[in-house]
Parts: C-alpha cells; structure tokens; sequence
C-alpha cells in the first residue's frame, strides 16, 4: 500500500467520522436532547460509569415514579441521573435515588431543577465525551487534521507536476 492510499483511506474516515458526528448533534438539536457523561457507578448496573445519557425536557406532571430523570444541583454546580422514587406535586419536589444507592438522595429537588426525562443511554460514549472534551485529545484532533490536508495537499501537487507541472495550456 503505497503512501497515497494511507492518506486517502485516512482522509476518507476523518470526513466520515465528522460527518456521523455533526449529524448526530444535528439530530440532539433537533430533539433538544441534551447529552450527559455518567461519572459514577450510582445507577448501575442500569447505567454505568462511563456511559452517556440523553435526556429530553419533561412536563413535570408527565414524570412517574419511576422515571430516570437528569437533575441539576441547587448550587448549579453540575447535575446527576437518578431514578424517581417519590413525586411531591403539592410541594413540587421529586425525591431520586441512585439504583446502586442503599437509600435515597438526602435532599429532594424541586420541579425546576429537572433537566430532563431520560431518553436513551450509550454504553461507553460518555468515558469517549469526556475524553473528547480534554485539551490534549482537541490538540491532538486539530494536528491530526492539519496533517491529513496538507498531506493531501501535497499529494494532489506532486500528481499535478507529474501530469504536466500543472499549469493550463489554454
């Protein structure tokens, strides 16, 4: 396999990976689902460290016990995904308990710090969002692609002076 076709088999996945990307955030806009990295062992084993959560804004009078919701802190510090295990619509609290937990959340939280209603989850995607999201991977991502079109740059140049040192002859 000559030097070419690396660049070209490379080039061709950087494009694909970017496409998938931009079309599955296009589809979370569309949806307004809002993606969030699992960052403890709380709910397993329905959902684990690692994996990432969708959840979809909810009328809190369609939530059921039950439900797995994505909550923000009161102190807007960072939020967690627990299960409901009690609604209190005169207060407009609901009560969350992680399933791995052995009781409940020492606090409940009010109606608006829900998030959302979770909709679906990804194994491993969230360990690969938190990876994506360190400065390194980003530099390492930007380099990479630099690299690639300028590989591909030289590539065409060299083809075009072989052909004919690439000037028009019109």
């Amino acid at each position: 396999m000559n030097n070419k076709t690396i660049v070209y088999i490379l080039f061709t996945v950087f494009s694909s990976v970017t496409l998938l990307l931009v079309s599955f955030i296009a589809f979370l806009f569309i949806t307004q689902t809002k993606p969030y990295a699992v960052v403890t062992d709380s709910m397993s084993p329905t959902i684990n460290k690692g994996d990432a959560v969708f959840a979809r804004r909810v009328n809190p009078s369609e939530l059921r016990l039950g439900d797995i919701v994505t909550v923000n802190f009161n102190n807007g510090s960072g939020s967690f995904t627990h299960r409901i295990v009690r609604i209190d619509t005169k207060n407009a609290l609901i009560y969350t308990k992680g399933d791995k937990n052995l009781s409940q959340d020492p606090k409940p939280s009010a109606f608006s710090q829900i998030v959302g209603r979770m909709w679906f989850s990804l194994p491993l995607l969230g360990s690969l969002s938190m990876a994506l999201g360190s400065k390194n991977f980003l530099v390492f991502i930007a380099i990479m692609a630099v690299l690639l079109v300028s590989a591909r740059i030289i590539i065409t140049a060299r083809k075009k002076a072989k052909a004919g040192g690439g000037k028009d002859t019109a």
